[in-house]
């Protein structure tokens, strides 16, 4: 008998401990959607995008190369620069993430073409702080207060938000860069100017705020994402703990192949509904949430 099979968008999973963080393929967060970076049960940033003069870029591929951990590569539309026009795929835009507390998020440009470039590489972002209930149920109700403030000497952009006693909040720090970082109109904004064969690289670091505890994003870039605590803590783990013995190789491909999925995919089965069913036992729940802002 035919069954109908139903496919969801392409997205990107990776989580952390209270950390979860849903993308599309291209690292885009699109609004209105269900995606975002997910803090304790409440959504901190609902749209994210980046650009180059305006113009978005293409996906080339990525993925999650962990359950932790990301990798996206882009490549440019045609741009019009004051130096003269940009030709298509003539530059490389990778976006490294991974989660350990917060989120570090890596930037690099490549310059492929035979002349120098000069262009605006922005990022456009916005929070809202709505609880994951009323995401997941298209009905989000503003409630509290969200502030923005952006520091240009330390390069950082903080947004809180507060509804009585209770408080979150997300700090976006730009570091190791050649260029500042401007903010304005909502966009982080760095001015890229690269030789050919150049290439420009940037830190973001999302520090994470619950009330009065601070979860600080990690200091490494993602390609050092594999020495982190948790990674050596799942590999020691997946070594002594998840064992199967069996003559039948193809099996055993199949069992290790299954759980490096399960792991990637965010912890998520059909029965859960809610993302907090990733966090640890003792991690404050949506029930905190809700009695802040009754």
């Amino acid at each position: 008998m035919p069954f109908k099979v139903q496919v969801g968008p392409p997205e990107i999973s990776i989580h952390q401990g209270q950390t979860v963080l849903i993308t599309e393929e291209g690292g885009r967060i699109g609004w209105p959607s269900d995606k975002g970076l997910y803090f304790f049960d409440t959504r901190i940033i609902s749209s994210w995008a980046i650009y180059a003069n305006g113009e978005p870029w293409d996906l080339l591929t990525g993925g999650a190369i962990s359950y932790y951990a990301s990798r996206i590569f882009l490549t440019n539309r045609a741009l019009r620069t004051e130096e003269g026009a940009i030709p298509p795929r003539t530059l490389g835009l990778t976006i490294g993430r991974w989660i350990s507390g917060g989120m570090h998020e890596d930037l690099d440009v490549t310059n492929d073409s035979k002349k120098a470039v000069k262009f605006q590489l922005e990022i456009a972002l916005r929070c809202d702080f709505a609880d994951i209930f009323e995401v997941k149920s298209g009905s989000i109700v503003r409630r509290g207060r969200v502030t923005t403030d952006w520091s240009e000497p330390d390069q950082q952009l903080r947004t809180t938000y507060r509804n009585g006693d209770f408080s979150r909040a997300v700090t976006i720090c730009a570091t190791d860069s050649s260029s500042a970082a401007v903010y304005a109109n909502g966009r982080l904004s760095f001015e890229v100017a690269l030789e050919p064969g150049g290439s420009w690289h940037c830190c973001l670091r999302y520090e994470l705020t619950d009330g009065d505890r601070h979860f600080p994003s990690p200091s490494e870039c993602v390609g050092q994402s594999h020495q982190s605590h948790h990674s050596e803590t799942m590999a020691d783990w997946l070594q002594n703990v998840v064992k199967i013995q069996t003559s039948n190789e193809e099996f055993y491909r199949l069992f290790r192949r299954g759980w490096r999925t399960w792991l990637r995919s965010g912890c998520r089965s059909p029965a859960r509904t809610t993302w907090s069913s990733c966090l640890p036992p003792d991690s404050p729940g949506s029930s905190r949430r809700s009695d802040a802002t009754a």
